[in-house]
């Protein structure tokens, strides 16, 4: 903000248990080697990511609330659930051209099909960045440990965020 006064801030918060999940996926993937070194268990991995995601998100809600005229807020959730309305905002935010026309174009270019070349969301490829393409897939891969974990680092923000605590999990 300091460097650049009149600059527009978009903070996209997905939760954090998907972002693990997420996050999992890819260190298994890419350094699957260094990442059993590092994080011999998911709740492992889950600990970490926790605590990082719930600083950095704080970090940005933080900025967002001494510079409110700089800052979107929007979770991936909501956007997922009503494209539409979320990406008007956010487009009107910036400034730029939110006609019906534009958010289908967005939404076109943006899916999970043509970014994962083809593949409807749920269709899983684990050697892709885009694994997997849903919300709420870390109660498939968290259990009551993982989440234990990632509550007790990042509850809070969890809950300030509005996303649901002691949610179900598998075990």
């Amino acid at each position: 903000a300091e460097l650049f006064p009149k600059a527009k801030f978009i903070h996209m918060i997905r939760d954090g248990r998907d972002g693990a999940v997420s996050g999992w996926h890819h260190v298994q993937r890419d350094t699957p080697e260094e990442a059993r070194k590092q994080f011999p268990t998911f709740a492992d991995y889950v600990a970490s990511f926790a605590k990082q995601w719930a600083e950095t998100t704080q970090l940005g809600r933080d900025f967002g609330h001494h510079h409110p005229e700089q800052y979107f807020e929007v979770r991936y959730e909501d956007l997922h659930a009503d494209m539409e309305t979320h990406l008007a905002r956010l487009l009107n935010f910036l400034g730029v051209d939110a006609s019906p026309e534009t958010i289908a174009r967005c939404r076109e270019h943006g899916s999970f099909r043509k970014l994962s070349g083809g593949r409807a969301p749920g269709e899983e490829d684990k050697q892709s960045h885009f694994r997997k393409g849903v919300v709420g897939d870390w109660r498939e891969f968290f259990d009551k440990k993982s989440l234990a974990v990632f509550e007790r680092e990042a509850g809070r923000v969890l809950k300030d965020l509005g996303y649901g605590q002691g949610d179900k999990v598998r075990g």
